[in-house]
């Protein structure tokens, strides 16, 4: 494997739908990306993300030493690893298999968006993808505020307008609400009626019914009441969440970071709650995919400079992740 310095960095940024590593030397220049399979806990069980996680690993270090590999910095990100315990097993994890790393750390996947938007300055994320989840940090200390799974929270997520959008239109189907226009999106994306598809929509994941979000946006686009109420509804309790940590911090001029596949795949959701957040949030969201603050992270465990030098060679050298 060829570098430009003795220094090699390994980012990672594990979710319920991929999991992207990076491998880069020490000025950011990145070596090798690959995309693998979903690594949260929460949607896979412990035993199984940390085989994927390992499986993702092995492929991003594979034209090398494998494992081997002598590493000066890793960070990994991973959602559903706020949980002290967990946290202390992908640690574990991270340690038995990179025996050549001179510095490990792992950690929610928030602070990916945090080390690549903000760096060391406090601010808040807000996460919206298959899930959602927002976070505040102050200095070293990391609240969370929102987000805790399906069955309690999630509140802004791919999956809650999914099932927002399948539910509403389920309700339309059978007559007990009025017209939309989900009903005839979603079972256009479904091939047939909700009726001669509910065995199948009970067989999909969170991921399979998070799909259905852009739909939510597409109605609303046409001004379907509907869909717009969704939308509405699940920007508020986005907006709330980001506003309950921004007062966690002091209220004022607060650094609110946007991550996540859903605020530009459902546009209506970006607009509504930056329109509810109002001037009082300075609003952030990144060009760079959240792997990036991972990589940034490793740079200042191992000690090189996360400079804007830094910051433009990964840039010019990011790639498209190779699939796992």
């Amino acid at each position: 494997m060829e570098q430009s310095d003795r220094n090699l960095l390994l980012g990672v940024d594990g979710g319920a739908t991929k999991t992207d590593a990076v491998l880069c030397d020490g000025q950011g220049r990145v070596i090798r990306r690959v995309i693998g399979p979903a690594s949260n806990p929460n949607a896979l069980g412990e035993t199984a993300a940390l085989e994927q996680l390992a499986h993702t690993l092995e492929a991003v270090l594979k034209p090398g030493d494998g494992f081997r590999t002598r590493l000066s910095g890793v960070f990994a990100g991973i959602a559903g690893i706020g949980i002290a315990p967990w946290q202390e097993c992908f640690m574990q994890r991270l340690r038995s298999l990179l025996t050549n790393a001179a510095a490990v750390q792992c950690g929610t996947d928030a602070l990916n968006a945090l080390y690549g938007a903000l760096g060391d300055r406090d601010g808040v994320v807000a996460i919206a993808g298959t899930g959602a989840c927002v976070y505040a940090r102050r200095g070293e200390e990391l609240r969370r505020v929102s987000g805790w799974g399906c069955l309690f929270g999630d509140e802004g997520s791919g999956y809650a307008l999914g099932r927002g959008a399948l539910a509403a239109a389920m309700r339309s189907a059978d007559g007990r609400d009025s017209p939309t226009l989900l009903l005839e999106l979603c079972e256009r994306r479904l091939g047939g009626t909700l009726w001669d598809k509910v065995s199948e929509l009970y067989r999909m994941s969170r991921t399979q019914v998070a799909a259905f979000a852009p739909l939510v946006s597409q109605a609303a686009g046409q001004e379907d009441e509907t869909a717009c109420r969704i939308l509405e509804g699940q920007s508020e309790e986005l907006s709330h969440a980001i506003e309950t940590a921004a007062a966690w911090l002091g209220g004022s001029s607060v650094a609110v970071v946007l991550t996540g596949s859903l605020w530009r795949c459902v546009p209506g959701l970006y607009v509504r709650v930056c329109r509810r957040l109002g001037e009082g949030y300075a609003v952030t969201l990144p060009e760079l995919p959240p792997v990036y603050g991972a990589v940034r992270r490793a740079a200042v465990l191992a000690g090189c400079a996360a400079d804007n030098w830094f910051d433009c060679n990964f840039t010019e050298t990011l790639q498209e992740g190779e699939p796992v």
